[in-house]
Parts: structure tokens; sequence; C-alpha cells
């Protein structure tokens, strides 16, 4: 942050940001909860068996996938 104040950002109006960011991501996870929830997509992870292995194959594959599956 002090990067941020070097550059004349005074350190209320960081914390604002800061803030906001984070009731965003508090959102942003409860909405993702809720659609989860209500079926409409899936998550799966690296540790998963029905992880896909030729993304294990990658040399930084993706530590998550978020899908949606067709009936």
């Amino acid at each position: 942050m002090s990067q941020w104040q070097n550059l004349g950002i005074h350190k209320k109006h960081l914390e604002r940001h800061k803030q906001a960011n984070a009731n965003k991501d508090t959102q942003f996870i409860t909405q993702l909860e809720q659609r989860m929830a209500a079926g409409e997509f899936q998550m799966l992870f690296q540790q998963d068996t029905d992880y896909p292995q030729q993304l294990l194959s990658l040399f930084d594959p993706p530590p998550l996938l978020i899908y949606h599956q067709s009936p």
C-alpha cells in the first residue's frame, strides 16, 4: 500500500477501495454458493477424481474448474 501512497493516493481512499473490493468479493461468493446450490453449475478441483487428466499434464493446470453440464 505504501507504493500507492507514494503516488499521492491518500490512505483513506486506499482503505475505502480495499473495503469495497472485500464487499464485492463477499457478494460474489454468496451468489456463487446460491447458484451452485440451485444446480446451475458445478466446481471441480485438481484433487477430485473426475478432474481431466489432460489438464493435469499441463505445466500449470487450473486449480479449479467451474462448469455447466447440459442435461
